[in-house]
């Protein structure tokens, strides 16, 4: 029987006879299976960093115009109650808007600007008279210069519009 036992175990095809067979199925990774995993993956974050990037330009897009909504409001504000009897407006430019005092867009008379994120333009201006300048009369807040004010997102072209009533009233659209 001792005979026996060391054949079993001696003997290199029986002793490994299990062995072998779950050798045969755990094995690393092949170079294509890698390769493949490696793709998906890059193809996955791609797809999500465009996702986001649209997202980020969305949300930048929305707090210009939200800004600009608060420029408007202020000078309208500020004109209404006569603060340092003067006219108040808000000036604007391709990469940013400023609010400033008098009747007239005069740098020395700014009072506070908004540089926009550089993904965001001003793409059109059409205001009455053909100025960049809405200012605002005192005792009744209107303007004379009514119009609609174009925001673009320089990538994806994506367009927010601003209209200014004569009344002095803006909103998005």
């Amino acid at each position: 029987m001792a005979n026996r036992k060391s054949q079993i175990v001696n003997h290199p095809s029986r002793a490994l006879g299990a062995s072998r067979f779950a050798l045969c199925f755990v094995r690393g990774f092949t170079l294509i299976e890698i390769l493949i995993s490696i793709s998906v993956i890059v193809v996955l974050a791609t797809i999500m960093w465009q996702g986001l990037s649209v997202f980020k330009e969305t949300q930048e897009l929305n707090q210009s115009i939200e800004e600009a909504l608060g420029f408007l409001k202020e000078a309208r504000v500020k004109t209404l109650a006569s603060e340092e009897a003067q006219q108040y407006g808000v000036h604007f430019e391709e990469g940013r808007f400023i609010l400033f005092g008098g009747a007239s867009y005069n740098p020395a008379g700014t009072t506070s600007s908004f540089f926009m994120p550089s993904s965001i333009r001003i793409s059109n201006i059409n205001l009455a008279g053909g100025g960049s300048d809405v200012v605002f009369e005192r005792l009744t807040g209107k303007t004379m210069q009514p119009g609609v004010i174009t925001f673009e997102s320089r990538r994806s072209q994506r367009q927010r519009n601003i209209e200014i009533l004569d009344s002095g009233l803006a909103s998005p659209q």
